[in-house]
């Protein structure tokens, strides 16, 4: 339906700019276009309101610059006391203008970027070890995995899919970082005041494995989670939550835990116990995920609140392999909100007040 009606109006518009160009053959004092307002925006270029004559739902903006040097055609469309009052603007514009400039350091990006990587470096320790819960055997990192899909979530929907790839990427950064020393460490002369070499390198010894099994595991579910967060969110524009949450987790969780358990735990596991033991995580996973659902969207809308920032990944490459974390406001569903209202409010300059 709203398809529809985006067809439909854009026919009006056609339609409507044909038959003023028709008009004004026949009397050419017939203006295509008419002003309706301007304002000057934050890098201090002047912009017109215009709309098609007749046509209430057809406003457009456009820059003054823009339209006197590059689009004549439509500066034509125009009456001649609104081209000479464009062309005023124009000339307005080059005064010197101070623009303020919106700041784009967030206050609990960072945190969460750090909470994030510390989340899979524990996740990967705990891993390393089988525990029993409720006499069913599980890895000591199921109940640490859930947060950072949590974390996920939150940073996907409101600081956008390209910051959320920067923190996954960032985080497999400090796991390979963290192996590199801890072996390096391992493979150290102990001290003579040391007495736990042995055990501390079974332990730790066995590290490198669960980290390499669950950065795969890590990567390609996290992607994914974010990945479906991101695109539903375009479909749903913004709306459905819940259910985009939920989605995201039963596919990101469900790979994750099968990856993870294939590559960490063949031949530690029997094969005939492989495919009950990951259905036993990945359910403990999944509801760890849905028990703190409403804390996750609780965050989320007070993140949004605070930051001033709900990103859409409008024309996002959402390839993987790409450290881009650029967005512009048409991106930020509530940059374009803020902006309507300081229009709404700016007072509207009356076009034959500037030329006498």
């Amino acid at each position: 339906m709203e398809l529809l009606y985006i067809v439909i109006l854009k026919i009006q518009k056609i339609l409507a700019y044909i038959e003023n160009s028709f008009l004004r053959k026949i009397d050419d004092k017939k203006s295509i276009y008419e002003i309706k307002d301007s304002y000057r925006n934050n890098h201090g270029q002047q912009i017109i309101v215009a709309k098609i004559t007749n046509l209430p739902r057809s406003v457009f903006k456009i820059r003054v610059m823009d339209l006197v040097l590059k689009n004549k055609d439509i500066l034509s469309g125009f009456s001649v006391d609104d081209i000479v009052n464009i062309v005023g603007l124009a000339a307005v514009e080059k005064e010197p203008f101070i623009v303020g400039k919106r700041s784009t350091a967030y206050k609990y990006y960072a945190p969460l970027a750090m909470l994030f990587g510390s989340v899979l470096t524990t996740a990967n320790i705990a891993s390393s070890k089988l525990i029993s819960f409720f006499g069913e055997t599980m890895t000591g990192g199921t109940f640490v995995y859930p947060l950072a899909y949590v974390l996920g979530d939150i940073v996907t929907e409101v600081y956008g899919y390209k910051r959320a790839r920067q923190l996954i990427w960032g985080s497999i950064l400090c796991s390979i970082i963290f192996v590199f020393f801890l072996q390096l460490i391992i493979a150290a002369p102990p001290s003579i005041y040391w007495h736990n070499q042995s055990e501390y390198a079974l332990i730790l010894g066995a590290v490198p494995r669960i980290i390499f099994a669950s950065l795969i595991a890590h990567w390609v579910g996290e992607f994914l989670n974010s990945y479906i967060i991101a695109k539903f969110k375009i479909a749903y524009n913004g709306q459905n939550l819940l259910g985009r949450i939920v989605s995201s987790s039963l596919v990101g969780i469900t790979t994750n835990t099968l990856i993870f358990v294939f590559i960490g735990y063949v031949g530690v596991i029997p094969f005939s116990e492989m495919l009950p033991f990951s259905t036993r995580i990945c359910v403990v996973k999944l509801l760890c995920q849905f028990f703190s659902i409403p804390i996750t969207m609780w965050m989320i809308n007070r993140l949004k609140t605070i930051e001033q920032l709900d990103i859409f990944d409008i024309n996002t490459d959402f390839t993987p392999f790409s450290l881009d974390i650029t967005y512009s406001d048409i991106n930020n569903k509530l940059a374009g909100e803020h902006l309507e209202e300081d229009e709404e409010q700016r007072p509207i300059t009356h076009l034959s007040n500037l030329v006498k």
